[in-house]
Formats: C-alpha cells, structure tokens, sequence
C-alpha cells in the first residue's frame, strides 16, 4: 500500500517499489471542501503516471476532512501534524490489512520537513506493526526531483493543489512520543491517534 500525497515524492518512492517488483496500491486521502477535485483528478493522474510499469494500479480514496476537523478542534497546534499522520497511518494499515497487503510505502525523506524528523516519524509509526518502507528516505531533494522527471511524474506533481497535509502544517520538530501517549488517553481529546 503506497500512501500517495500527490506531490513529488510518494511517486518516486511508488516507482522505485515498482522497480523491485512490488506490486502497489495507491491509497489517498483527500479533504473536500479544503482540498479540491482538482487535487484529487492529480493524485489519480499519478498513479496513471506509474501504471504503464505494471499494467494497472488499484486506487483507494479516502475521505478524510471529519478526521482532520476533530485533529484540529482537539490537538494543541504543535502536535496537529504527527496526530493527523497518526490517523493516516493507521487508516492506510487497516486498508492494507483488508486488501491482504505486507507493507506501506510512502515518501517520506528523512529531515525535508518538520513532519519528517526521525523524532516525528517515531511518533507516527507507534500506531502500527506494520512494516512502513521509504524508499526516499535518504536522498536529497535534488535526487528525488531528478527521478521524478525522469518518470515524467514532476510537472504533474508540481501542479499547486492543495493535499490534506498542508492543511495541519503546525508541527514540532521533535514530538514527544510520551507526551502523545499520555494525551490520547485523556478524555477531553477523545482521539485514537
């Protein structure tokens, strides 16, 4: 199961899993009225992008703007970003687990952003057993661009539509796992992040 955001990544790391003969479905969260069909005709045209590798890729849309809504009404803002991927995260697990899948892989690169700091990748991946591969977890910017244009996935991802990550984007740098443990327990969150 690919996590697919819709920007330049998640592509590379969806074709580099291709490249290794895994099979991959996309799954994308998407959150109208925040997000448009616009970013959501882009995450499908991605996936359009890598489909010729294997013939054709499965995609799963996931309505999420309830979910955010109750992030942001009940998470302090600087854990508003790890809660929210939380929750992703163990939606995209429970879809993967249904469809029979083995494993996530997304796009995330280690330290490209607040989300991404070992701490906050940490944070996220408590929720799930599941294995989460990053096939670009260690390439710079520069080298996962490269590879995008090479795929001829970069123009596409480029297009300036709003996903439902750049909706939450207060984030701690470090995010304590402790902190997030001992919060979801309490009553006034009321959130299983």
């Amino acid at each position: 199961m690919l996590m697919l955001s819709g920007g330049i990544d998640s592509p590379v790391a969806g074709y580099y899993a291709l490249k290794r003969g895994v099979e991959i479905e996309m799954v994308h969260f998407f959150s109208p009225p925040y997000t448009s069909d616009s970013a959501l005709a882009k995450a499908k045209d991605l996936t359009a992008k890598l489909a010729p590798y294997v013939g054709s890729i499965k995609f799963i849309q996931v309505p999420f703007t309830e979910t955010q809504e109750e992030v942001k009404a009940k998470v302090p803002e600087g854990y508003l970003m790890t809660v929210q991927r939380r929750m992703m995260l163990r939606l995209a697990t429970a879809i993967a687990e249904n469809r029979g899948a083995l494993a996530i892989f997304n796009g995330e690169a280690v330290g490209q952003v607040a989300s991404q700091t070992l701490e906050s990748m940490v944070a996220i991946n408590d929720v799930t057993t599941m294995p989460i591969v990053r096939p670009v977890a260690t390439m710079d910017k520069n080298e996962i661009i490269k590879v995008a244009e090479d795929i001829d996935t970069y123009d596409l991802s480029i297009m300036p539509f709003e996903d439902c990550c750049t909706i939450l984007h207060h984030q701690h740098l470090r995010p304590s796992l402790t902190w997030i443990r001992h919060a979801i327990t309490r009553p006034r969150l009321m959130l299983k992040a």
